[in-house]
C-alpha cells in the first residue's frame, strides 16, 4: 500500500531532523520536516528540497516521497510524485497571497494530471499529516454541507456578532473557516442534538422542536464534512458539560455516522482530536429496543443487502465496550436482516418523534447524566 493511495499517519508532532537535504548521504530524508518558525511554507519547501536531492541521486526510477503511514514507501509511478509537487507548489501560492481554495478549484487546475477528484483529496491529506498540521493549515477548504438552528451568538474574529434565533425561520450553515469564529456562546441552550438526515433536520425546525426543548439542532447531510465536525469538536471541548447527543437511522450507516463524529474517521486519524467528540451520546433509532418500547409498526422495518450486512458485522467486531448499546442493535440487525429508518417514526403521527420519541429518548439522557454528577 503506498501512502498517495491509501495510508494515514498516526497523530503524532513532527520530529526534528538533524540533517539537511544536502548533507552526506545517499539514505533519502523520510522524517518530517522540522518545526521550524517558517510555519507550512518552510516545511513544504524542506520536503521539496529532499525530492529535488533524490532525483539528483538516484533519478526518476526510485523515489521516496514521505507522505502518508509508512516509513520508506518507494514510489515508481511519476505520475504520483508529480501531483504531490504540483499540490505543494498550489499550496504554497495560497499562503504568499494569504488566500483559500476548494479542493474542487485544485481538482480543475488540472484535470488531466489528477484524473478524478479523489486523488486531489487524499494527496491534500497526506501532505496535511505529514508535515504535522490540519488540512484547513494548508488553505484548502473543502464545501460545507452543515446547517445548525437554535438560540446560539457566535463572535467572529473581526468583532461582528451572528446571532442564531430558533424560530423556524433561521438556519445557518457552517462556516468551512472554523478559525474564524472567535467564541460560541451556547448559555442559551440545554444540549445539541446531531441529526444524520437534512430531511429530518428540516422536521424538526419546522416542528419548532429547538424552540421547546432549548437546544442546537446540527446536521451534516449524511457522512460528515470536516467544517461541521471541527464546530461539534469545538463546543465539546469549550462546553465539557453541555450534552452532545445524536439521533441517526437504525442502520449500519447510521451507526457508521456516529462513530465518525464520535471517534473520527480512519481517512483522517491525524486529526482526530481536533474532530472527535468522544462525549456524544447515541439515542437511536434503536432498533433493538425502540420498535417494542414504542410501539412502532414492524411493517416499517426494511431488508438488509448483503454489502450492507457484512458492514454492520465489520462494526460490530470493530466496537468498545463502552457503546454497548450499540452493539446491540448491530446485532439485532444481524439476526433480522433489518434495518429502520428515522422517517419510519412518520408511521405514529407527524409530530411523533418531537412530541414524544425524542422528549423521552433525550430526558433520560440528561436525567442519567444528573444523577452521575449527583454522585460525583
Amino acid at each position: 500500500m503506498t501512502p498517495l493511495d491509501d495510508g494515514r499517519a498516526p497523530n503524532s508532532e513532527p520530529s526534528t531532523v538533524s540533517r539537511t537535504p544536502h548533507q552526506d548521504s545517499n539514505q533519502p530524508l523520510t522524517s518530517p520536516p522540522p518545526p521550524c518558525g517558517g510555519g507550512v511554507c518552510q516545511k513544504l519547501q524542506f520536503v521539496a528540497l529532499d525530492i529535488l536531492h533524490q532525483l539528483k541521486e538516484q533519478g526518476k526510477t526510485k523515489l521516496v516521497v514521505p507522505f502518508g503511514r509508512e516509513k520508506n514507501n518507494v514510489y515508481k509511478s511519476t505520475q504520483n510524485i508529480a501531483r504531490s509537487v504540483f499540490l505543494m507548489d498550489c499550496i504554497l501560492k495560497l499562503h504568499h497571497a494569504q488566500a483559500t481554495e476548494s479542493k474542487r478549484d485544485l481538482y480543475y487546475q488540472n484535470t488531466k494530471l489528477f484524473g478524478s477528484q479523489k486523488s486531489v483529496d487524499k494527496i491534500v491529506d497526506d501532505i496535511a499529516c505529514s508535515i504535522g498540521v490540519s488540512r484547513r493549515h494548508l488553505r484548502i477548504v473543502a464545501k460545507c454541507k452543515g446547517l445548525i438552528h437554535g438560540h446560539i451568538q457566535v463572535r467572529l474574529q473581526n468583532g461582528l456578532i451572528v446571532r442564531v434565533s430558533d424560530d423556524h425561520k433561521t438556519i445557518l450553515p457552517i462556516n468551512p473557516n472554523i478559525d474564524t469564529y472567535a467564541h460560541i456562546d451556547v448559555t442559551c441552550i440545554q444540549f445539541v442534538l446531531v441529526v444524520e438526515k437534512d430531511a429530518v433536520f428540516s422536521r424538526l425546525v419546522q416542528l419548532g422542536y429547538a424552540q421547546k426543548a432549548k437546544c442546537l439542532l446540527v446536521t451534516g447531510k449524511g457522512y460528515p464534512d470536516v467544517a461541521t465536525r471541527l464546530f461539534l469538536s469545538r463546543i465539546a471541548r469549550e462546553n465539557p458539560h453541555l450534552p452532545v447527543l445524536c439521533l441517526v437511522d437504525g442502520d449500519p450507516h447510521g451507526i457508521d455516522i456516529f462513530l465518525i463524529y464520535k471517534y473520527g474517521s480512519a481517512a483522517m486519524r491525524h486529526q482526530c482530536d481536533e474532530l472527535a467528540v468522544p462525549t456524544m451520546e447515541w439515542i437511536g433509532l434503536d432498533v433493538s429496543h425502540d420498535y417494542k418500547q414504542f410501539g412502532i409498526p414492524m411493517c416499517t422495518l426494511l431488508e438488509m443487502g448483503v454489502r450492507e450486512t457484512k458492514k454492520a458485522q465489520k462494526i460490530c467486531d470493530q466496537m468498545i465496550p463502552s457503546d454497548e448499546a450499540c452493539v446491540q442493535c448491530l446485532e439485532t440487525m444481524l439476526k433480522m436482516l433489518k434495518k429502520a429508518e428515522i422517517e419510519a417514526l412518520s408511521s405514529m403521527g407527524f409530530s411523533f418523534l418531537s412530541d414524544v420519541y425524542l422528549p423521552q429518548k433525550v430526558g433520560n439522557i440528561l436525567v442519567n447524566r444528573m444523577l452521575q454528577d449527583e454522585d460525583e
